[in-house]
């Protein structure tokens, strides 16, 4: 099966298409539910800072709780929940109380599925392969993330960063064919590239603050971190640790 995926582009991209349809509809989890749990993570540490016991919550995660309809609150089956296709049989609508369902996790599921069959379309059966679908789909997250919430989290963000350098020792192993737009990056540019990013906009950020009046333009330049994800390529943003920590919309979602 492995040889078969390695001599067929066109199956090694159907089959790439269809775990991005899986991968999408889990990252519709992680967009909403990342900038939640960390808000619940802020308010517990700024209530201990002032003394105060964090109120009691049931656990929220990117496993608990189940995945459960916005509007009435009915756990989500495995056979609603699959990808694309349960959102057309069940006509747009909630199984249960037949709330709508927003497009958006369909198409977030089916971004995901194209962009992976394109990368693995051009990388092939490879190790680059390998590590351009997991910058896609992180970067997929992020984008969803920033569009709700102006922020980007270092629990995705940072280990981006580390990964992109942890790959770039494997750089070497990517065919030549793959070039220009071979990932990961050589060692030298994905360090140098690292480096760059963090001290530009970092020291824009902490220069500010001799202008307090610039402050907010400077925090708001720092959000646009990773445009390119650090270690990943010679340019990029600065970490997300520079953005403010905005609060997170209260319409629901997966």
């Amino acid at each position: 099966m492995l040889a078969l995926l390695a001599g067929s582009p066109a199956l090694l991209a159907g089959v790439v298409f269809f775990l991005g349809l899986l991968v999408g509809s889990f990252l519709n989890v992680v967009i909403y539910r990342e900038p939640v749990r960390l808000q619940n993570e802020w308010r517990d540490e700024a209530q201990r800072i002032l003394g105060e016991t964090p109120a009691a919550r049931a656990p929220f995660n990117l496993v608990a709780p189940r995945s459960a309809c916005p509007s009435c609150k009915a756990p989500i089956t495995a056979w609603h929940n699959i990808p694309l296709l349960s959102w057309l049989l069940l006509g747009r609508r909630c199984a249960s109380c037949k709330a709508p369902i927003s497009a958006r996790y369909p198409l977030i599921e089916l971004f995901t599925g194209l962009l992976s069959a394109v990368v693995a379309w051009r990388y092939g059966w490879s190790l680059a392969l390998a590590f351009g679908l997991i910058v896609t789909w992180t970067l997929i997250a992020l984008s969803g993330i920033d569009y709700d919430t102006q922020y980007l989290p270092d629990s995705l963000t940072l280990p981006l960063l580390w990964l992109g350098l942890l790959a770039s020792l494997f750089a070497s192993s990517v065919p030549v064919t793959a070039a220009p737009a071979a990932l990961p990056v050589a060692p030298d540019r994905a360090i140098v590239g690292a480096i760059a990013c963090y001290l530009a906009l970092w020291s824009v950020y902490w220069c500010s603050n001799w202008r307090p009046a610039r402050k907010v333009w400077a925090t708001a330049i720092s959000s646009c971190s990773p445009r390119s994800a650090p270690g990943w390529a010679p340019a990029c943003c600065c970490p997300s640790s520079c953005c403010p920590r905005v609060s997170v919309p209260s319409s629901a979602s997966r």
